[in-house]
């Protein structure tokens, strides 16, 4: 009777995986950071030699202004309910897609020497890095709720 009542409870307390779901995100939000400040974990494609010039021989992929990454580090890019999390850019950064993506520019006069393509630089992934990250944070929640229960 006593461990059908804890079943019942720890029942209840798994009713929704809003926490665990919120946890991860800001994990995952980390790992998006992550991503930017290391160029891309495994490494993004280096900048053209177009693209080294007009930023002056130097600088970060994916960086110009740092707006995109603000924005794709901020927990507001999450919508999580009791079931599901979801992650998206807002329109002021929609140019993130392409760059998580890759794309083909399509100009009249490319000059010469210069690549119209943009490869992938994927800085929200999950991959086996980020699942695993998830999975942790289910762990954790899961041990603390059956801790709860079975006192």
């Amino acid at each position: 009777m006593i461990l059908a009542s804890k079943v019942g409870q720890l029942q209840f307390v798994l009713r929704s995986f809003h926490e665990p779901l919120r946890r991860s995100s800001r994990a995952l939000a980390k790992e998006i950071e992550h991503q930017f400040d290391v160029e891309g974990d495994p490494k993004w494609a280096t900048l053209s030699d177009s693209t080294l010039k007009r930023k002056g021989g130097s600088g970060s992929a994916l960086v110009r202004t740092g707006k995109l990454k603000r924005r794709a580090v901020q927990y507001a890019r999450w919508d999580i309910s009791k079931e599901s999390a979801g992650f998206s850019l807002p329109s002021s950064v929609g140019y993130g897609y392409f760059h998580q993506t890759g794309f083909t520019h399509y100009m009249a006069n490319t000059e010469k020497g210069t690549n119209p393509n943009v490869p992938a630089r994927p800085f929200a992934r999950l991959g086996q890095r980020e699942q695993k990250i998830i999975a942790r944070e289910f762990d954790n929640w899961f041990d603390e709720r059956m801790l709860r229960v079975m006192k």
